[in-house]
């Protein structure tokens, strides 16, 4: 039980909060650090909604490992599913002024 909450507990934590580096990577053309602390700075208002987000993920993803071949909808799916909810959150206009992520610098 004490390893469940001194490990497990803050790995999700900080999963969720670094959920979209490679989001900013790619599409922003981030840094390792600026992607880092763009995707906490990102999700740190919409925290509990990204942890919905993945909750519900990773249900479709228990369901699907059930049917092999469901994994070849579910992957796809949830990787989707992540990308359409970073696009939402980085057209918040708020989200663009706060985090100075619009522009191209490194």
């Amino acid at each position: 039980f004490v390893g469940f909450i001194c490990l497990i507990l803050p790995g999700i934590y900080l999963m969720i909060r670094w959920s979209f580096i490679s989001h900013l990577i790619v599409d922003k053309d981030k840094n390792i650090s600026d992607a880092f602390s763009g995707s906490a700075e990102m999700v740190s208002n919409q925290f509990w909604n990204v942890c919905v987000i993945f909750i519900i993920n990773t249900i479709i993803w228990g369901i699907a490992s059930v049917f092999p071949f469901a994994l070849l909808v579910a992957v796809p799916f949830n990787s989707l599913v992540l990308a359409y909810y970073y696009n939402q959150l980085f057209s918040n206009s708020n989200q663009i002024e706060h985090l100075d992520l619009a522009t191209n610098e490194k």
